[in-house]
């Protein structure tokens, strides 16, 4: 089975504990999980892993400083990542417009533009509509949890 690296990016917490309680329903899935705070090129180089990425936006739709290492590296170091399986679950606040969920867009963007492989639709969860995020990502992370499975090789 592959493991699943948690690229997580908040700015005030909230998507460091949607990350941390998608970490504990995917271990008891049976999934061997790695929860990072600050992210590089090194989550998308663990050997027969799969990627989730959790970002919350910041400034005019920026990904929050921990996940610009993970971000710059997509970008300026691609990585053939054909078929590297992943998802993400972007915070935002929809008051924001153009830049709502801007963080998790801008990685999403460029995993795709590496041939990476969305396993799951992304989720896009706004401050202006829930205010229990965690909540949200889990019943997501419950209806995708066959995809994960599949992109485990299960």
């Amino acid at each position: 089975m592959k493991s699943i690296q948690i690229a997580a990016g908040s700015v005030y917490g909230a998507a460091l504990d949607v990350a941390a309680a998608l970490k504990r329903l995917l271990t008891e899935a049976g999934f061997d999980c790695t929860l990072h705070e600050r992210s590089a090129l090194n989550v998308v180089r663990v050997p027969e892993s799969l990627l989730l990425v959790v970002s919350s936006t910041t400034g005019s739709g920026d990904v929050p400083d921990s996940l610009q290492p993970l971000l710059a590296g997509l970008i300026n170091e691609p990585p053939m990542l054909v078929g590297y399986p992943f998802a993400v679950v972007a915070l935002g606040d929809s008051s924001y417009g153009d830049t709502y969920c801007g963080g998790g867009r801008q990685l999403q963007a460029a995993l795709l533009d590496i041939a990476a492989t969305e396993i799951a639709p992304m989720l896009t969860i706004d401050a202006m509509m829930t205010s229990e995020p965690v909540d949200e990502a889990q019943q997501w992370l419950q209806s995708n949890l066959a995809a994960f499975r599949r992109a485990a090789g299960e």
